[in-house]
């Protein structure tokens, strides 16, 4: 829980940073998706393998429109993750959730409705879950 919180200050600044920074958005070309994981670029530099993988949460502020206010935490077996903006998101990720036992597409809708500060489970799962329903689908 501690780690949640802990990531939702660190969105909520990074959130502020991009509007008034006047930086660009991502876009789903900076984060690699393939057969080993996600391998994000532009300042994320936790890669997160499919058999590490245990949970996957999207994160919303009351920054939006204007800034990002989605973010898709991505959680690994021991803990550490990476965070990507909505923006950085694309149809490979998309193609790969569809493959997990268990996605909760309805808190997907509802993260993509927020205008709050809010967190969604979108999945979760045991160590290597993520990585055998890749190769079974």
């Amino acid at each position: 829980m501690v780690y949640v919180v802990g990531m939702f200050l660190v969105l909520v600044c990074l959130g502020a940073f991009w509007a008034h920074s006047g930086a660009r958005r991502w876009t789903p070309s900076l984060v690699q998706i393939d057969g080993q994981g996600i391998r994000p670029g532009g300042g994320c530099n936790e890669a997160i393998s499919w058999p590490d993988l245990v949970q996957i949460d999207i994160m919303t502020t009351d920054q939006g429109p204007f800034a990002d206010d989605v973010f898709w935490l991505f959680t690994a077996r021991d803990g550490k993750g990476c965070a990507l903006p909505g923006s950085a998101v694309g149809d490979a990720l998309f193609a790969r959730l569809a493959k997990l036992p268990g996605v909760d597409f309805g808190a997907v809708v509802s993260a993509m409705g927020s205008v709050e500060n809010a967190s969604f489970r979108v999945w979760s799962g045991q160590p290597g879950d993520a990585w055998a329903a890749a190769e079974a689908g």
